[in-house]
């Protein structure tokens, strides 16, 4: 028996290998820390856990709306409003089995054979995998830390090819964590708003920004950015929830209408529906002290970075990095960590 042509020329998830193989490691015994999946050390926290527990008490096990029940998608709609300066319609939103899934459906609704989808690098290792599982074809553009790893609209606008279909931006960025400014979205939006290039931006790691920086959905620029933009989110990264499985996007009309048919294919799960809503309506008191632990990771890291002699930041940076002897002291008292 032969496999399919299209299946053979993929490469499994290298996050997913990775994160076995730490996994594996810890299970023998050896004191490992596992830097392959974007994954939370802490818990999901304990009301969104009685949310999902209190949905299957209540029977809300039968199947769903494709695209998510309507409750849901207008609880996303006002959290993009909120948070983001993003007007979308419920109609307009698609809940998915987490942001991978919404990312490989809102490239395969736009791209097809022939197509080019301009990634820059470094990057999520399953972009590209994505892109080829359609058909299409990545273009790599790599950075350089002279540009605090970001592409600049003069490296996508060299990079552009008549077949050029597509911009994927991840911004806070995985994995070196840059993130963009309103200015160099802006400068990037005008060269894609000239040939109508998509832009799928992926937001997941939106709250997990440092020091002065600030996230901006591309989407929220102007018209021509909302026109092109596909917005992807989810919950696994700010609420801890990776395993539930639960992201979604935001779309013009017609790309989301067509990412429904296709996820009316593919099913998705039910109960995370009633409970995900509770989490855009509960207090969301517990995702501050998480990015505090986040920080004192981060800076416990590049900490022993640098006295390894590793790296070299500017020197404007080494406060940042090496934090207040305040902060040193809360870090080193951090729980549940690598660092502990």
């Amino acid at each position: 028996m032969e496999i399919s042509e299209r299946a053979a020329q993929l490469s499994p998830s290298l996050t997913l290998s990775i994160d076995s193989k730490a996994k594996a490691m810890k299970a023998e015994g050896i004191d490992v820390c596992g830097f392959g999946a974007g994954e939370p050390d802490f818990d999901t926290p304990e009301h969104i856990k009685k949310a999902a527990i209190e949905a299957l008490e209540a029977g809300f096990t039968k199947y769903t709306p494709s695209a998510g029940i309507p409750e849901l998608r207008q609880a996303i709609a006002e959290k993009l409003a909120a948070d983001n300066d993003l007007n979308y319609r419920a109609t307009q939103v698609i809940v998915s089995n987490g942001a991978k899934h919404a990312c490989y459906n809102a490239i395969l609704a736009t791209c097809q054979p022939g197509d080019e989808v301009v990634i820059p690098a470094p990057y999520w290792v399953s972009y590209p995998e994505m892109v080829r599982l359609v058909g299409a074809e990545p273009v790599i553009v790599p950075t350089s830390e002279r540009n605090s790893w970001k592409m600049r609209a003069e490296d996508f606008e060299n990079a552009m090819t008549p077949r050029t279909k597509m911009l994927i931006m991840n911004s806070p960025g995985n994995p070196t964590g840059a993130v963009y400014t309103r200015e160099e979205l802006q400068a990037i939006v005008d060269v894609a708003a000239e040939e109508d290039i998509y832009i799928l931006s992926d937001e997941i790691y939106e709250k997990l920004v440092y020091d002065d920086a600030k996230h901006v959905s591309i989407a929220s620029l102007s018209q021509a950015a909302y026109d092109l933009a596909i917005t992807i989110n989810g919950f696994s990264k700010s609420y801890a929830m990776t395993g539930w499985r639960l992201g979604y996007l935001a779309a013009p009309d017609a790309v989301a209408k067509a990412v429904d048919s296709i996820q009316s294919l593919k099913g998705r799960s039910t109960a995370v529906d009633r409970y995900a809503r509770r989490v855009r309506y509960s207090p969301q008191l517990h995702v501050r002290p998480r990015l505090k632990d986040f920080q004192c990771d981060r800076s416990q890291t590049a900490g022993r970075i640098l006295r390894a002699g590793e790296y070299q930041p500017a020197r404007s940076d080494l406060a940042k990095f090496r934090g207040s002897p305040t902060e040193q002291s809360q870090c080193r008292s951090r729980s549940g960590s690598c660092f502990r």
